[in-house]
């Protein structure tokens, strides 16, 4: 008996050995692949029609807020606000910082993408959500979507009050203006 335990363990020792050098050399290339990265474009081949075509379906978008939140949340969150179903688009949360989420969003209907574009800033609980169509992905995430167009009504402003003077100061109560549209003052867009 005690011949046929060692000999048991003497065959088990080189496998053990062999599946143990295995996993080593796995966690090896494992590691060395996921450190590769492109970072300039010379003598790549680059595929502008490809790009094109990616951006056609994709929106990317910075949630503003403090709040930490999940793929798989946000996700669930976005789908009820939509009204979409789970398989009709995707998420992807492609940076975190202090103070957002960007985000690739991709959908396989354009008239939804188009719907949910036209509709930018989304106002949620936890923060706003700014959209805008694909161009590219950015490599400087942190200076993307930084600012948004906003357009609103003033009530109970008499109409002697509307001056382009006016207007900058009230929008300046919401935040830094860029610039206002001079072409009727009455319906002026102030860019925010």
């Amino acid at each position: 008996m005690a011949i046929g335990d060692s000999l048991m363990l003497s065959s088990e020792e080189p496998i053990q050995q062999m599946c143990s050098e295995s996993m080593t050399q796995m966690e090896d290339l494992l590691s060395r692949t996921s450190k590769l990265t492109v970072t300039d474009e010379e003598g790549w081949e680059i595929n502008e029609d490809g790009a094109e075509d990616i951006g056609k379906s994709c929106i990317i978008g910075r949630l503003c807020t403090l709040k930490p939140f999940t793929r798989s949340l946000l996700k669930n969150i976005l789908c009820r606000l939509w009204n979409l179903g789970e398989l009709d688009w995707d998420l992807k949360i492609k940076k975190i910082t202090d103070k957002a989420l960007l985000l690739i969003l991709s959908f396989k209907q354009n008239n939804t993408l188009e719907r949910i574009l036209g509709r930018t800033p989304w106002v949620l609980n936890a923060g706003f959500l700014i959209l805008e169509r694909m161009n590219g992905i950015p490599t400087e995430w942190e200076t993307t979507l930084t600012s948004f167009t906003i357009s609103g009504r003033v009530l109970n402003l008499p109409i002697k009050a509307i001056t382009k003077t006016n207007m900058l100061r009230l929008a300046g109560m919401a935040g830094e203006v860029i610039d206002i549209q001079d072409s009727d003052i009455n319906q002026s867009d102030i860019r925010k």
